[in-house]
């Protein structure tokens, strides 16, 4: 998977302000729409799509990482955004630690085989520790892009 090229360099946030999980959400999808990414009555169904995901179970998977993620038909393509927050969000995650790092996942369901394999992808490069290490410090959205880059490179 090349995730480096689903991520746009636009689409990351590396300074984000919110302190819990709504304010986060809301702060990614207003620079997706800003980039031109959705409109803003998508945006609005998305977060909503994202809030009733997160009524089922947190999107916190720990270790400082949350995949929120959501369908949504009014999309052509996946859209992934990553957020970086310096202190942290409390996110409800499944250790309890506050999410340093945030990968938002939005995608039409005709394109469920991309979705879960974005999923997995995350989660799987999340999960290794170095990687991990990596992420946490990544400082600006060139380190993001690098970062993904350089885990291609070595898969």
């Amino acid at each position: 998977m090349h995730f480096s090229k689903l991520v746009k360099k636009k689409n990351i946030v590396a300074d984000l302000q919110g302190t819990e999980r709504e304010g986060v959400l809301r702060e990614m999808l207003a620079r997706l729409r800003e980039n031109g990414e959705m409109s803003e009555k998508d945006a609005d169904q998305i977060f909503s799509g994202l809030m009733a995901r997160e009524r089922l179970g947190t999107t916190g998977i720990g270790r400082g990482i949350a995949i929120p993620h959501v369908r949504f038909d009014g999309l052509k393509d996946l859209l992934v955004a990553v957020g970086r927050s310096g202190p942290g969000v409390d996110y409800a995650a499944v250790d309890g630690g506050k999410v340093k790092v945030v990968f938002l996942v939005v995608t039409p369901a005709a394109k469920q085989d991309d979705y879960l394999a974005v999923l997995r992808y995350v989660s799987s490069i999340a999960r290794d520790d170095y990687n991990n290490k990596l992420l946490m410090g990544a400082q600006t959205a060139k380190d993001f892009v690098e970062i993904f880059q350089d885990i291609e490179e070595n898969d």
